[in-house]
C-alpha cells in the first residue's frame, strides 16, 4: 500500500473549532467538604461532596460516587484521575486526605478525562 499524502497537498477543511471562551466556560472549580463511604456487595462506595469554589453562585453542591475494592487497593481510572486532579501524587492512604482539596471538573465528572487540577479562573457568563 502506497502512502497517498505529501507535504504539498492542500486539503480543504470546514471544521468548526470551539472558542477558548467556550472551552474555559466548561470547566468549573470545586472544593471537597465531606466524604463518606458504604460497603455494598463486597465493594466500597465512596461518596465525595463538593461545593463551588469559583464564585459561581448559580451552581449547587455536587456529590460524586466512586467504587473501590473492599481492601482499598484497587480503584477505577475515574477515581485515580480524580485523586490526581486533587493534587494527590503516588498514593492515597486515607480518604481524609481528600478533605478540603480543590479540583476542576466538567461534564459532571462522568469520565476520568472530566477532572483536572484546580486552576483559578473567572466565571464566564
Amino acid at each position: 500500500m502506497e502512502n497517498e499524502s505529501s507535504f504539498a497537498d492542500n486539503y480543504a477543511l470546514k471544521i468548526e473549532v470551539p472558542s477558548f471562551k467556550y472551552l474555559e466556560s466548561t470547566w468549573r472549580n470545586w472544593r471537597i467538604w465531606a466524604i463518606d463511604h458504604h460497603v455494598e456487595n463486597g465493594m466500597v462506595r465512596l461518596n465525595v461532596f463538593a461545593e463551588p469554589a469559583d464564585g459561581d453562585e448559580a451552581k449547587l453542591e455536587q456529590s460524586f460516587h466512586f467504587m473501590l475494592d473492599k481492601e482499598g487497593c484497587k480503584a477505577s481510572e475515574r477515581f485515580l484521575a480524580f485523586c490526581v486532579a486533587c493534587g494527590i501524587r503516588d498514593e492515597i492512604s486515607n480518604t481524609r486526605e481528600l478533605l478540603g482539596r480543590f479540583f476542576s471538573m466538567r461534564n459532571d465528572g462522568k469520565y476520568a478525562i472530566d477532572f483536572m487540577p484546580f486552576e483559578p479562573r473567572k466565571v464566564v457568563a
